[in-house]
């Protein structure tokens, strides 16, 4: 679903009537590595999307 629907910032976009905002597995491990121990980082494909299972624990 990335770069479906109408763009309205970066990495955001209106699909079906939701804004939608996507992440890279960089960035999910950038967000959180200076909070969190990341134990692991599932990916599952759920139609119509990829999405990312993020296993950590409170530093």
């Amino acid at each position: 679903m990335y770069n479906k629907g109408k763009k309205i910032d970066n990495n955001i976009y209106e699909i079906n009537g939701f804004q939608i905002r996507f992440f890279t597995r960089r960035q999910i491990q950038s967000f959180l590595e200076n909070y969190f121990e990341i134990k692991n980082i599932e990916e599952s494909y759920e139609e119509p999307v990829n999405l990312y299972f993020v296993f950590c624990r409170k530093k």
